[in-house]
């Protein structure tokens, strides 16, 4: 009963959370969406799919500020609904290696310059806590109603324990990917947008070699198992991605649940 009643006012309180793909009918593709760094080189593409109208990347960062690009006529679905609506149908999305989406994630909530969002708040996140400290707490919240900042991308991307997408992007890595993603909007009538590679901060690396020493690393692994396993399998991957049905779609393993 608690739970329901929670889902309910998780779903007032953040109506994005579960609506993870964006559907493009009448070009016959879809994206799945990875809130941070991924979303972000994502908008060029979701701009031009889009009709061209313009998104503003600078406050986009947790996805639910890109007002513009939820109030078009692109549809926003759950896994659920999506994979019942269309079947079959053609799915991109663009992720990120788990240590590096962490970092990412607390250079923009705690070192940011924006007041940390509600979620960060309640969970008693503060703007002076170190990166391993940050880590750490991640690494114990449940994935269950995790802000979708720190959801492990598997969970946001599957239904059933099965990934949707069947192309992968690694942002860091993705000539090869954006090549097919090529091909397949060549062949709907569409050029694929110039992307920018976003150039990381300079404290990116200090914080990255500040985190992999301590032992927040290792709960990190842990609690990002399969998005490390998944992962690997599109760096491996990466010098002949396919977009065919599910090369990503093997069973994952249970979520843990803390």
């Amino acid at each position: 009963m608690f739970g329901a009643v929670y889902n309910l006012l998780d779903k007032k309180r953040r109506p994005l959370r579960h609506h993870t793909f964006m559907v493009f009918p009448e070009i016959g593709i879809a994206y799945g969406r990875i809130p941070g760094d991924p979303f972000l080189m994502a908008l060029p593409i979701i701009t031009a799919l889009k009709g061209g109208r313009s998104v503003r990347a600078k406050h986009a960062f947790n996805c639910a500020s890109a007002s513009e690009v939820w109030q078009s006529d692109v549809e926003l679905l759950t896994a659920r609904e999506y994979v019942r609506k269309y079947p079959g149908m053609p799915t991109f999305s663009f992720i990120q290696s788990p240590l590096a989406r962490i970092v990412s994630c607390y250079e923009n909530v705690i070192l940011g310059d924006m007041a940390l969002p509600a979620y960060f708040e309640e969970k008693r996140f503060v703007k002076s806590m170190p990166i391993a400290a940050f880590a750490a707490k991640v690494a114990a919240l449940p994935d269950l109603h995790a802000d979708n900042l720190i959801r492990s991308q598997t969970a946001i991307l599957s239904y059933r324990n099965k990934i949707i997408p069947d192309l992968l992007i690694d942002i860091d890595g993705p000539a090869n990917g954006l090549a097919e993603l090529a091909r397949l909007l060549q062949a709907r009538g569409h050029d694929l947008a110039e992307l920018t590679q976003k150039t990381a901060p300079s404290s990116r690396k200090t914080l990255m070699n500040e985190l992999v020493r301590s032992p927040a690393a290792s709960l990190l692994h842990r609690r990002y198992a399969n998005d490390g396993q998944l992962f690997a399998t599109v760096t491996q991957n990466a010098a002949a991605p396919r977009l065919t049905s599910s090369p990503y779609a093997a069973e994952l393993r249970p979520a843990r649940s803390n």
